[in-house]
């Protein structure tokens, strides 16, 4: 497979690369997972911060955008690097994780802001840490009263199936606190055996699973592919969270949708129910509906220029995009 001579390196699990291959020379899951030589060359579109997390941080490796609930850096490392990652900016590790030190810290900070309800972790991927880890975070957090939930965002059931063991469900299954685990799932070849496997196990143990997806030049920017994928996600008992805009970070503009294009491309598909097609804003206020940033077509461009302020508060957010 080619070298990659940008910060994010290229890394297949091998069964999954056997599936990629299965597709042909056009396969969509190559064109996520190989390096392409548009991703060193100019992008003066692209954002180094496309999400706007600098200003978001009231701890290392802790963000919050939203009044209820936070997202905490958990992982540095993944078992599979997409080409479109709008962290693709920082070399994988370069960030570090938390150590007993900063989990400390985390814990006692929501301990004291008991508006809070909810922590995401993410990283990198948080299923490339150990069980017994995962465990060990599920447990502080559930010590804390006013923390109702938690959520593991996590591409490694789809790309590393085996990582998803019975060890594992009950590891978290433990964890008195309810826990959805969100996958990042792109393309309806991703529901292969493997995964839905994974999925039942985690079900199995009474855990929820969801889906998260991102609208993709090359990969699955028509209608029948997102209906398959979507009515695919249904039928395996995941219920699609959210179809997301590509945000603009370096290298990855191949991958990228105008909005007004991807808008077309949701309603053709999403004649049944579709999930919410939402943006991460780079001003770092957090995720809007797309058909609401395209009512502001008046006064900015779709394509969210930095300067770029949407008229609306914080309690104007939609509850269910985080």
């Amino acid at each position: 497979m080619p070298a990659s001579p940008s910060p994010l390196p290229v890394r297949w699990p091998r069964a999954y690369r056997a599936l990629a291959e299965s597709l042909g020379p056009n396969s969509p899951l190559l064109r996520m997972g190989d390096f392409h030589p548009s991703e060193g060359e100019p992008d003066p579109d692209a954002l180094a911060d496309p999400v706007g997390e600098a200003g978001c941080a009231p701890l290392p490796f802790l963000l919050q955008k939203y009044p209820d609930r936070v997202l905490v850096l958990a992982a540095a490392r993944c078992f599979f690097y997409c080409r479109f990652c709008f962290r693709r900016g920082e070399p994988p590790g370069s960030r570090g994780r938390p150590g007993p030190e900063e989990w400390a810290r985390i814990f006692a900070w929501l301990a004291k802001r008991p508006e809070v309800e909810e922590v995401v972790l993410s990283g990198g991927d948080p299923l490339t840490l150990p069980d017994r880890k995962l465990a060990e975070i599920g447990r502080g957090l559930a010590a804390i009263p006013s923390i109702r939930r938690w959520r593991i965002h996590t591409r490694a059931p789809v790309v590393l199936p085996r990582r998803v063991t019975s060890r594992l469900a009950a590891c978290l299954a433990a964890v008195p606190l309810p826990l959805t685990v969100v996958l990042h799932l792109d393309h309806p070849a991703e529901l292969w055996e493997p995964l839905l496997a994974a999925v039942g196990c985690l079900r199995a143990a009474g855990i929820a699973v969801e889906a998260q997806s991102v609208l993709l030049a090359g990969v699955n920017d028509d209608p029948a592919t997102l209906a398959a994928l979507w009515e695919g996600l249904r039928a395996a008992g995941i219920r699609p969270r959210y179809l997301h805009h590509p945000d603009r970070a370096p290298g990855n503009r191949s991958f990228r949708v105008s909005m007004e294009r991807g808008r077309g491309i949701v309603r053709e598909a999403g004649r049944g129910a579709p999930p919410p097609y939402v943006v991460d804003l780079p001003s770092g206020r957090g995720k809007l509906p797309v058909e609401a940033v395209a009512q502001e077509r008046g006064r900015a461009r779709l394509d969210l220029p930095t300067a770029w302020r949407p008229d609306r508060g914080p309690e104007e957010r939609p509850p269910d995009t985080a």
